[in-house]
């Protein structure tokens, strides 16, 4: 089974697959099955902009640790991460006038890339700060240290190699207890390194963050704002049709999940969400059809409903019909789909 494109919940792009698994195998563990383990299609990593929910990565980051990763791992996917990672939105970026002018163009389009975070950037008391938190309660929170983790190797490649910040804050994160995991840690920010603290940010100096960059070069960068806006656009236009699914979504239960009524849930007409439809390729009837399958998916493999409780949630009006749509989609039924997955996860 893969993951279809039109899926329901808060994705980011698919080739951020590869340094994570790049990472996994950094630290002595075996990438292919915990795709296998996380029933995750490896193809998906070459699919031209193919996005994959960041649940999925939530439960690739569980398993690694359940198989011996430690804190670490965040680093090393830090490490294995790009600029190409960042495709057209890393254009002037090696350009920016100084840090705190590349941090703003390189994190705030972050918002589009990954949905799974939301990054500030700020001055406050005399210093620049970039602050991570996480768009949904259940994210993993060792994440954060990869994002500070590729901030600060992009600040070092434009200034110095030997830069630190002042200190790093990170939420949520019980302070370490093997040895070699805090060195690593302090090794790797050069800076005091806090646990358990009340928000997760990095922080420099201000006079630093805004010292000029040897390659500054102003009309590359606004160059890039014309490029980078473009992208950011052509994006929108993807998360403007995850607005239709996560409407279609809240109706799904009630049985009113309608083209006519999703249209009015987001105050346009009928015909306008059906143009906006086509012109991504795809119709009201195909998507409610591939957020059906995709929840289906998700609710059998992560919850204990009954599947006559998963039938009436997805708006069947009986079990008969949804078992007909789920061997349609997957060429079996529900009842095996679960009995197939629990043979799975025992051997």
């Amino acid at each position: 089974m893969t993951l279809t494109g039109m899926d329901s919940e808060i994705t980011q792009v698919a080739g951020w697959l590869r340094p994570f698994l790049q990472a996994v195998e950094s630290q002595g563990l075996d990438s292919t099955a915990l795709l296998r383990k996380a029933r995750l299609n490896p193809s998906i990593m070459d699919e031209a902009g193919a996005r994959l929910p960041s649940r999925k990565m939530d439960e690739l980051w569980r398993l690694a640790f359940e198989q011996g990763a430690d804190l670490t791992l965040g680093l090393d996917y830090a490490c294995h991460f790009q600029p190409g990672n960042l495709y057209v939105l890393a254009f002037g970026l090696y350009s920016s006038l100084n840090l705190q002018q590349a941090s703003e163009h390189l994190l705030l389009p972050l918002r589009l890339l990954t949905f799974a975070a939301i990054v500030n950037c700020y001055v406050e008391d005399g210093e620049f700060h970039v602050e991570v938190s996480p768009t949904y309660p259940s994210s993993v929170h060792e994440k954060q240290l990869f994002f500070h983790g590729v901030l600060l190797n992009i600040w070092r490649s434009l200034s110095s190699a030997d830069l630190h910040p002042i200190r790093v804050d990170l939420h949520d994160i019980p302070e370490p207890h093997d040895d070699a995991v805090w060195a690593r840690l302090h090794h790797f920010f050069g800076c005091p390194v806090s646990f358990n603290a009340s928000r997760s940010r990095m922080s420099l100096p201000l006079q630093l963050a805004q010292a000029p960059l040897q390659a500054a070069n102003a009309e590359l960068v606004a160059q890039g704002d014309i490029i980078i806006q473009r992208y950011l656009n052509e994006l929108d236009q993807h998360h403007a049709l995850n607005d239709v699914v996560h409407k279609v979504i809240s109706k799904l239960s009630s049985g009113r999940f309608d083209r006519v009524t999703v249209a009015q849930e987001l105050g346009i007409s009928a015909s306008t969400l059906q143009r906006r439809l086509a012109a991504e390729g795809t119709s009201f009837s195909q998507l409610l059809n591939d957020t059906r399958r995709s929840l289906a998916e998700r609710y059998l493999l992560e919850s204990r409903r009954s599947i006559k409780e998963v039938a009436y949630s997805l708006g069947f009006a009986d079990l008969s019909n949804f078992t007909r749509a789920f061997r349609g989609w997957f060429g079996q039924s529900p009842r095996e789909f679960r009995r197939q997955v629990a043979s799975e996860a025992t051997d």
